[in-house]
């Protein structure tokens, strides 16, 4: 009669630990998860300085084409 007494104590004891490994299972994927997304926000952060970078030096280019542009038709 004892055992059948504590049987629901041996499953909700069972149940607690699958609980418990199902929320550190959740935890680690959320880290993995946090984790990924800041690689990807520094990655486009990185991205973004590289296109300004670029922008940039196109657009010194293209004023100095302008410049020479303008002289030779001053000249003409």
């Amino acid at each position: 009669m004892a055992d059948i007494e504590n049987q629901p104590i041996h499953i909700l004891r069972e149940l607690r630990a699958a609980i418990k490994a199902l929320d550190d299972k959740v935890d680690r994927g959320f880290a993995d998860t946090r984790s990924c997304m800041e690689s990807l926000r520094q990655a486009i952060n990185g991205e973004s300085v590289l296109g300004r970078y670029a922008a940039s030096e196109v657009e010194e280019r293209l004023e100095s084409l302008e410049d020479r542009v303008s002289k030779l038709e001053k000249a003409t």
